[in-house]
């Protein structure tokens, strides 16, 4: 997995977690399968919702190398969650402008 700046955990799903650097909000469950082609779900408190920080989108290695979608900065649990349509457009137009933004020199 891609590591960024902040990778997002398990437990940073689990306890709805804040970010004062967020650029997406999520409710979706972890929902990983296993090789019996079941599916296992570790459902959010009701009503919460987690947050992915802007940590996650960039490159803890390559300066300007920016991640969105389902390769964000996360663990194998965390992107069980993250990985849903959602969040994948937020995070896609937080590094697009992040891009932009690293383009104009800001």
């Amino acid at each position: 997995r891609p590591k960024g700046v902040i990778v997002l955990t398990r437990s940073d799903v689990v306890e709805g977690k804040k970010w004062q650097s967020a650029v997406a909000r999520c409710a979706w469950p972890m929902e990983k399968w296993v090789l019996t082609n079941k599916v296992k779900m570790t459902y959010l408190k009701d009503t919460d919702f987690y947050e992915i920080p802007l940590e996650c989108l960039f490159s803890a290695e390559i300066d300007n190398l920016f991640f969105a979608g389902r390769n964000i900065s996360a663990d194998e649990d965390a992107i069980a969650s993250a990985r849903v349509m959602g969040s994948c457009l937020q995070t896609g137009f937080a590094a697009g402008v992040l891009a932009s933004m690293r383009c104009k020199g800001s």
